[in-house]
């Protein structure tokens, strides 16, 4: 039984890509597969007024850096769900959150921010790499 079923309705997707080659990609394969009820938007997430879209979720997949608070911030706004996969986390520091820095958005002064991020990628020690990426996950599920 599928979602629509179950609720009764349509499912649509909405795809916020960056990449052109994706998007042409996601495309062929919608086409592929007589799928009618994905939509792609070529553009910049942080450019995009998702409010509009009015997500039940949004959903993040290898969020990169800052983009994970961005789409933490977009679901706030919207008053929606959301699933983020965070990863590369020094990356995106030009993304503005709610017209901070990921930093400021989360409370957290830059320079002791950087370094947590630092430990957070960290190759080759596991140990203290999860300690980074479970503390900054925490500071952004306060955010919340």
């Amino acid at each position: 039984m599928s979602i629509a079923q179950v609720w009764g309705a349509k499912v649509t997707v909405e795809v916020v890509e960056i990449s052109d080659a994706q998007v042409s990609h996601g495309e062929r394969k919608k086409e592929k597969f007589d799928v009618d009820n994905i939509n792609y938007i070529l553009g910049d997430a942080s450019m995009i007024d998702v409010v509009a879209l009015k997500p039940d979720v949004i959903v993040g997949l290898h969020a990169c850096g800052s983009l994970t608070d961005l789409i933490i911030s977009t679901a706030i706004q919207c008053g929606c769900s959301f699933l983020v996969c965070s990863c590369c986390y020094l990356s995106n520091r030009k993304l503005l959150i709610d017209g901070m820095q990921n930093y400021d958005w989360l409370r957290q002064n830059k320079t002791e921010f950087a370094m947590l991020a630092k430990i957070a990628e960290r190759q080759g020690d596991v140990i203290n790499q999860e300690l980074g990426v479970h503390s900054l996950n925490a500071l952004r599920a306060e955010a919340c």
